[in-house]
């Protein structure tokens, strides 16, 4: 059997596909940083029950990213706190609600973690 050469637009391919692969990977590597070391800080601040409804309500969420602590208070007021024992300060700010099959959702949430601080994250799904 002759095995197949690549062509240079071949190769070309393949290393462009493994570069975003790389860069995918690393863009996620960091977001976990940084979550983990948002979460880290939080641990610190609330109490444990509290905390544990935090790490409850994110993983209930879908795609998540771009973790930090904040001092803006959020303005938009559409709460969401139903089934937890002691998170009730969840602010949502949905920009993208519903999508083409009505199954398409992204925005901005901040949890209170303080009187002065919030955990604010992305979601998307």
């Amino acid at each position: 059997m002759k095995s197949k050469m690549k062509t240079q637009e071949e190769m070309q391919f393949e290393q462009d596909w493994n570069d975003a692969i790389n860069q995918a990977n690393d863009y996620d590597n960091k977001q976990n940083a940084n979550k983990l070391k948002c979460l880290e800080y939080v641990k610190t601040q609330v109490e444990i029950g509290l905390y544990n409804d935090i790490i409850e309500y994110i993983e209930d969420c879908c795609d998540i990213s771009q973790f930090e602590i904040t001092r803006v208070k959020p303005n938009d007021k559409d709460t969401q706190t139903g089934g937890f024992d002691f998170l009730k300060e969840v602010w949502v700010n949905q920009y993208r609600s519903g999508g083409y099959e009505g199954d398409d959702f992204a925005g901005w949430v901040n949890v209170k973690i303080n009187e002065k601080e919030f955990l604010k994250f992305h979601h998307s799904m």
